[in-house]
């Protein structure tokens, strides 16, 4: 193929306006001076003239403690703009001193008014340490000036010092955070390590054990659904480390009329003076399992979860019978 000699685009425009008549070629010359003059009056004059400048500016979606000094930052960078050269840069510098805020998005309103939309970061959880507590957001930012009254406690040995989490256990903990269904998070009480792996500890009473923070979603589904099942009313734990098969337990003993003995309701198996195989904790200090590879019973699993073992073993935290527990059907 014959590429086109240097310059013939440079003349094609020549070709069409000889084509043209006289004074349609002089009428297209004299639109293409006057586009070019305006052009230039945009670029140069009018989009940085303060026949546009920001003069009104409206901030929305700030909340907290530094709600008033986000708002004032912003309007303050926002003043020195024009409503047709907004700066969102300029805005996110003006604000980055605040981790809760995650981004910013601006519509100007011609000629002179500028509405501005903070993207907040929202804390999920509160570290605790001892009496110390701070929030955390669902991505590891630290919030120091965001509330912890009602968030899920995640203890750790101590506090972080920067801007952002890394200890590995604790982040796991924010991972199984934002894997619940929001109405499910909002009755969590604590989320720690404890007989079983990661545990929710819900207020009102009663357990979800988690295990390792794998298959969070189907986990989470499975604690969703039997918690809606009637069947599990008076039950004191859910264990769906295996969420395949998930575990009301703690349900108040029926009593054989036969014999007089208790029977577990989740076995249908005499209630004995058997060993709990999660009476000593063999997972290891993050919850993700044991250091030797296999589950709390010693059985290897194959297929990337933890093994609850026996059924009917309690892993709650006092092994105790509860006649009415929490999941009594209730929607979670």
């Amino acid at each position: 193929m014959r590429r086109p000699r240097a310059g013939a685009a440079l003349r094609l425009p020549k070709v069409w306006l000889g084509a043209l008549p006289p004074r349609a070629r002089l009428a297209a010359v004299a639109m293409s001076i006057t586009l070019a003059v305006l052009g230039g009056l945009y670029f140069f004059w009018l989009r940085d003239s303060s026949l546009v400048s920001v003069e009104h500016v409206s901030v929305s979606g700030v909340s907290g403690g530094n709600a008033h000094r986000i708002a004032t930052r912003l309007e303050a960078a926002a003043r020195d703009m024009t409503t047709l050269n907004v700066d969102d840069d300029a805005l996110r510098v003006a604000v980055a001193a605040f981790p809760e805020v995650r981004g910013v998005t601006t519509e100007a309103d011609l000629p002179h008014g500028l509405r501005i939309v903070v993207a907040e970061r929202m804390p999920i959880g509160a570290l605790t340490a001892g009496r110390q507590h701070v929030a955390v957001a669902s991505d590891g930012t630290i919030l120091p000036k965001g509330g912890t009254g009602s968030l899920p406690v995640i203890p750790v040995d101590t506090l972080p010092t920067g801007s952002r989490l890394t200890d590995p256990a604790a982040l796991r903990a924010i991972a199984v955070l934002v894997a619940a269904p929001a109405r499910l998070r909002a009755r969590i009480d604590e989320l720690a390590k404890g007989k079983g792996g990661l545990r929710a500890t819900l207020r009102g009473g009663g357990t979800v054990v988690i295990g390792a923070p794998t298959a969070l979603a189907a986990k989470w589904l499975a604690a969703a659904t039997v918690m809606r099942d009637p069947s599990a009313k008076g039950a004191r734990y859910l264990d769906v480390r295996i969420p395949r098969r998930p575990v009301a337990g703690g349900l108040p003993p029926r009593i054989d009329p036969a014999t007089g003995e208790r029977i577990d309701p989740t076995t249908g198996q005499p209630m004995g003076d058997s060993t709990d195989p999660l009476a000593q904790d063999t997972t290891d200090a993050t919850g993700g399992g044991t250091t030797d590879g296999t589950d709390a019973t010693g059985d290897t699993t194959g297929d990337g979860t933890e093994a609850t073992g026996d059924p009917a073993a309690d892993p709650s935290a006092d092994g105790t019978d509860s006649q009415d527990g929490p999941f009594a059907g209730a929607s979670p």
